[in-house]
């Protein structure tokens, strides 16, 4: 069965590849016209050829086979959401394969992995799946922002690569049928860059609309940030019912920049002295100028800062509960599992651009991010 199914998915591809729309007329050869798509027809196929012991029911939920037998009580429902960082297997390459790649979301990463790949990747949901009945949505996304945050018009970028920012991620677990009781807050690490911001936004004072210079934006983006958390995450502990059981959400800070920098810029040396290596390094300090090494301290203080303010929420988030005589159903936590990992050897970033994780990097912060679940998953009913 599973090989007639790798079959068909091919035999289907290839047709469209070799057929498509009769009007086109591609510049691109058969090849590379199809390489990306019947490669991803085989990485779908993979979960079946293999017998792992997990489903996708969408292109980014996964669930253990035992998951839907086991009662409620003892399942364990994961919401992460994020950029992409979290969002799977994310580089910057040419303009197309960036906007195919930020719109196909490969779930091959430190939250999620469904390709099982012989990567030496070893997922957060495959370490919990190991233990627990676990389903896990991973509603990140490429190039997402905490958007009610940001000055930037992103609308045509939004388009390109079906971005689904912050609000749209909320807006997805808020509605979800199935209430996830572990929901993982990633940081959205474009909201950093804030060098591109000054050079190309007019107006960064979002609310008077007033040109404000470099310093004085990089004062308010840490309040910015924590004002929408606080505002979708009160609405997220409104919506949860005593019947719906206990959740617990947990906030992470920003990855530890100083550690990423210093692999980036050993990419770079190889690059300097291979143009195979890294073909598209350059890209990053294009797209995202804040990471150009003039701009890298304003932006590891920053991201210093917006964790702090993230810290801040979890605290006034878990007061606003305790007075409200809730603090046995839900619980707040901020992990520092990003900020303080260190991934500064070269092999934790993509070999494309040096910019977004490896498998490597994914493992690593997988390995950070799991044993700081221990305490709210405790608190669920986890042990």
């Amino acid at each position: 069965m599973p090989s007639n199914l790798l079959t068909l998915v091919l035999t289907l591809t290839i047709s469209f590849c070799v057929y498509g729309d009769p009007t086109v007329q591609p510049k691109r050869s058969l090849f590379s016209k199809c390489k990306m798509l019947i490669a991803g027809a085989v990485v779908a196929s993979i979960p079946a050829l293999a017998g792992v012991e997990f489903v996708t029911t969408e292109s980014d939920t996964a669930e253990t086979v035992s998951y839907r037998a086991a009662d409620k009580s003892e399942q364990l429902n994961v919401f992460v959401m994020g950029d992409s960082i979290s969002a799977g297997n994310m580089a910057y390459a040419s303009g197309l394969q960036t906007i195919l790649r930020t719109r196909s979301r490969e779930q091959a990463g430190w939250a999620l992995d469904t390709n099982k790949k012989d990567n030496g990747l070893n997922s957060v949901f495959e370490r919990l799946g190991e233990k627990y009945p676990t389903r896990m949505v991973n509603s990140a996304w490429s190039g997402a922002y905490v958007d009610e945050a940001s000055p930037l018009d992103r609308t045509a970028a939004n388009t390109a690569g079906q971005i689904r920012n912050l609000s749209d991620q909320m807006k997805r677990l808020k509605s979800s049928k199935e209430k996830p009781n572990l929901i993982l807050l990633a940081p959205f690490h474009n909201n950093l860059d804030f060098f591109y911001d000054v050079q190309n936004v007019k107006d960064l004072d979002i609310a008077h609309k007033e040109k404000l210079d470099e310093a004085g934006y990089l004062k308010k983006i840490p309040s910015d940030i924590a004002a929408v958390y606080l505002q979708h995450l009160r609405e997220v502990i409104a919506l949860q019912r005593p019947e719906d059981g206990r959740l617990a959400i947990v906030l992470f800070g920003n990855m530890n920049l100083k550690a990423a920098f210093e692999a980036r810029a050993k990419a770079k040396e190889l690059h300097a002295a291979d143009k195979k290596k890294y073909p598209y390094i350059d890209v990053a300090d294009t797209n995202f100028p804040s990471v150009r090494p003039e701009n890298q301290a304003k932006m590891i203080d920053l991201a210093e800062r917006v964790n702090t303010a993230i810290e801040e929420v979890a605290a006034t988030l878990n007061q606003e509960i305790k007075d409200a005589g809730r603090s046995d159903q839900i619980e707040v936590t901020y992990s520092d599992a990003l900020a303080t990992s260190n991934l500064s050897a070269v092999e934790n970033l993509h070999k494309d651009d040096g910019f977004h994780p490896s498998a490597v990097g994914h493992n690593g912060i997988s390995e950070a991010v799991y044993p700081q679940l221990a305490k709210p998953l405790k608190f669920i009913g986890f042990e």
